[in-house]
This record gives C-alpha cells, sequence and structure tokens, in this order.
C-alpha cells in the first residue's frame, strides 16, 4: 500500500498531540519504525517480511536530509540509512530507494536492520544538523493473522454503500487496522480493538478496484482510552519537539475488490440503451429523405 497511509492509520483522536516548539525549527507529527509480515488473500507472501522508518511532520520545509544510524550489527548502508521526502511538499520520508526491500525470513531482515536503539538526525540544505532524536525499536511480533471473511478476494460485486468488511482474527495483538483505498485517492481506515472482526467504511467509488488491508498490530507503549481510540508514546527531539512514536510489528493481510455501479447509474444506462434500440427502430421505419442536389 502507499506510504503516505501510514500517518493516517496512527492518527485516529487523541493519538497526536500538539506538536512543535520553538527551540525547534522543525515540526515532526510522528516517527513510525515497523517490520510487516505480509500476506495476500490470508497466503503467506514468498517473501513476507519488510521494514520501514518513516518520518511524517507539519513542517519539515527546512529539511534537507534525514539520516538514521542503524542498532549496532545491522549491516544495511553500512549501518547508516538516507530517508527521502516521498514528493515536493517534504512533509513525508521514507527509507531511500534501493534500502527498502522484502525479505525471505525474519532472520534475514534482522541481519541488515536489528532491534535496538535508532538515531535520527535531521540536517538543512547546507548540512548543517538541526534536530536528532535517539528512538529504541523491539516492538513484540502479534500472533496470527485476520482471514478477510467479506469480501471475498477478488470479488466484483461490492456495493459502493452499505458494504460491511469482515474477518476472522484469533492471535492476539494490541488492536487491527483497516485500510480500504483506490488509485483515485480515495483512503478510509478504521483502528479497532482486536475482538472486533467488521467494520462499515465510508460510501466506497462505484466501478473502482479497490485494495483492502486488514493488519494485526503490536504497538511499543500502545493504550486505549475510554473512547476506543489508541494512545501511542509521545518523545521529544534534542531541540525539544514532541511527536508520537509508532514502532510496531504488524501482520498484514492484503486482497483487491470491485465495486459495481450506484444503482441510479445503472438506471441511466438502461434507459440511455432502451432510448438508443428505440432511435435505432424509428430510423429503420422511418428513413431519412436524401438531400435534393
Amino acid at each position: 500500500m502507499n506510504k503516505i497511509l501510514t500517518m493516517a492509520v496512527y492518527a485516529c483522536l487523541g493519538a497526536v498531540p500538539a506538536m512543535g516548539v520553538a527551540a525547534s525549527t522543525i515540526d515532526i507529527d510522528q516517527i513510525h519504525i515497523a517490520t510487516t509480515e505480509e500476506y495476500t488473500n490470508g497466503v503467506l507472501d514468498a517473501s513476507p517480511y519488510n521494514p520501514s522508518v518513516e518520518v511524517y511532520g507539519s513542517d519539515l520545509s527546512r529539511v534537507g536530509q534525514i539520516s538514521v544510524t542503524l542498532p549496532a550489527g545491522s549491516v544495511l548502508g553500512g549501518g547508516v540509512v538516507p530517508l527521502a521526502p516521498i514528493d515536493s511538499t517534504r512533509s513525508v520520508w521514507y527509507l531511500a530507494s534501493g534500502y527498502e526491500d522484502n525479505y525471505n525470513t525474519l532472520t534475514d531482515l534482522r541481519s541488515d536492520i536489528g532491534t535496538g536503539d535508532y538515531v535520527f538526525q535531521f540536517y538543512d540544505g547546507l548540512g548543517a544538523l538541526l534536530d536528532a532524536v535517539t528512538l529504541n525499536y523491539a516492538a513484540p511480533e502479534p500472533t496470527g493473522v485476520p482471514l478477510i471473511s467479506y469480501p471475498s478476494p477478488a470479488a466484483a460485486d461490492v456495493p459502493p454503500s452499505g458494504a460491511i468488511i469482515t474477518w476472522a482474527y484469533s492471535g492476539t495483538s494490541d488492536g487491527i487496522v483497516v485500510h480500504v483505498a483506490d488509485a483515485a485517492g480515495y483512503s478510509q481506515e478504521a483502528i479497532v480493538q482486536s475482538a472486533v472482526t467488521s467494520w462499515a467504511p465510508p460510501p466506497l467509488p462505484a466501478s473502482a478496484s479497490m485494495e483492502l488491508e486488514v493488519r494485526a498490530v503490536d504497538a511499543i507503549g500502545a493504550t486505549w482510552d475510554a473512547e476506543g481510540n489508541v494512545i501511542l508514546p509521545q518523545h521529544t527531539t534534542e531541540q525539544g519537539d514532541t511527536f508520537v512514536y509508532a514502532g510496531a510489528f504488524e501482520h498484514e493481510n492484503n486482497m483487491t475488490f470491485t465495486t459495481v455501479p450506484e444503482p441510479a447509474s445503472l438506471t441511466l444506462l438502461g434507459l440511455g440503451a432502451g432510448l438508443l434500440v428505440l432511435w435505432r427502430r424509428t430510423a429503420e421505419a422511418c428513413p431519412r429523405t436524401p438531400p435534393m442536389r
């Protein structure tokens, strides 16, 4: 799934505090470090393990470079890896091309990127250090994977309105993240407790190819408030900027499905087809008079 979705997944009510203080020249919203075990239609992928290191900010316009010193023993990039902005807004940064890959085993991944302290350093365009922070990553692994029961894999009959996504989950985790999106920009998600097994998304786009992922997530320091919102821990940079830290291990099940046209659209299509037939029959019964020459 698109990397830019990650912030929205974790930034539910209560998860993101008021960000930034005057002492810092940058404003970080969230730093996300995760390991994902990926499934497709409930079947473990051939190379299922994927690392992610991402930074999201309200104001990272002064940042020209972000480097991450990995935990001791990591061999990827010689132990130091760069992050790259996802687009020209520079508000989302992720592992640069060539540094994010899928691994056959968790052991292979951990040999490249280990657990322990991650040191983030933020530089301006001239190479001057703006800020830094150290985060410890050692997220526990959830058990089990959510098995999607509706829609079925590659279903082509999902109604845009009233669809209820359902799944079965018998493992243990801090919670379930459900996300549905299409290539045109529709993106909706929910974070629910692990005992919940259904979600009704807002109306889906009609006649669209959709991507659905349901993830069991263990997140470092995650708690739930009385209103059912997940709360993630806050950290502060050396220059005093406060942000949310999302350190997680995820078991992610992916699938695709297609929505049908809206009923009103089907009615219009039928009316149009009927008028076309009528026009053809009228034309055959009353041929046009040829023009005079």
